[in-house]
């Protein structure tokens, strides 16, 4: 990132991507100019919903949720470069449900159940490097969720690794939540969020399962475009909200830098969503 704002700076390069909140001012400060869309991804926390784990219980899903003000987090840690998420899908996105918020701050109940089951301790894994989702990178993600949790009197041990091996490491080794993030290919809610109805934990890392949740997804795939295919997804939706199957935590914003030189509008295809190529890119 930091040799593309120098080259935009030096005008090497008209235009670049692969930009994030970190960058804005210095990229202004030099003259150049920022676009941005809503982005057509989901950055979340999941939880190990495998027997024998604290977390496959919902009831500890949710109070681990109370214990953390998304919003806040969310505007901590992006500086306004992603978007809150108040629940998995884009608001964009066919099937998104406006009246769905996937979790309500309450530290004090939080606080109130993890005494009364005696839960003192859980562990986090997560990844060292930052993503096209998750801009300032898993562990300082795990940390800001660290010292929420902290506050309802629960030690969170977080375990970092690179990408790769913690991908490798998810499947093998012991952790309560961990975190990911999901960019969509087309835009269209199957391919958003029917990965929660597999058995596949390199998709469904947590092994998230609900049968009702899996049948909606289901018949949405025979159903054709249009408003009984968006309630199916709705309604899916909700399942995963009411269960704490995940938590939801931001949408980051995709963006451009370029020149003022440069004038028009842009298409962004990096994980961008077909409806909108005949859109204009809102400027800043």
């Amino acid at each position: 990132t930091s040799a593309r704002v120098v080259a935009l700076k030096n005008g090497e390069v008209d235009i670049i991507n692969g930009i994030d909140g970190h960058v804005i001012d210095e990229i202004k400060a030099s003259g150049g100019e920022i676009f941005t869309v809503e982005g057509n991804n989901t950055n979340y926390m999941f939880y190990n919903c495998r027997k024998g784990y604290v977390t496959e219980d919902v009831a500890v899903r949710k109070a681990i949720s109370q214990a953390i003000n998304v919003p806040e987090l969310v505007q901590t840690l992006y500086k306004g470069y992603a978007d809150y998420a108040p629940s998995y899908m884009p608001s964009w996105m066919p099937g998104f449900d406006k009246n769905l918020v996937s979790s309500t701050y309450d530290p004090e109940a939080s606080k109130k159940f993890f005494k009364e089951k005696g839960i003192t301790k859980l562990t986090a894994m997560t990844y060292s490097n930052a993503r096209f989702y998750n801009t300032v990178g898993g562990q300082v993600l795990a940390e800001a969720v660290q010292s929420y949790l902290d506050k309802v009197g629960v030690k969170l041990d977080i375990v970092v690794y690179d990408w790769g091996t913690y991908r490798a490491k998810l499947l093998t080794d012991n952790w309560d939540i961990a975190f990911i993030g999901w960019g969509g290919d087309n835009g269209d809610a199957d391919n958003y969020i029917s990965i929660f109805s597999t058995d596949d934990p390199v998709s469904n890392q947590g092994l998230y399962k609900n049968e009702k949740f899996n049948e909606l997804i289901a018949k949405a795939v025979t159903t054709p475009n249009g408003e009984a295919r968006n309630k199916l997804y709705q309604q899916a939706q909700k399942i995963l909200v009411e269960d704490y199957g995940i938590l939801p935590i931001s949408h980051s914003k995709e963006m451009v830098a370029h020149s003022k030189n440069v004038s028009g509008n842009f298409l962004l295809l990096n994980m961008t969503r077909f409806s909108d190529l005949n859109k204009t890119v809102s400027k800043e």
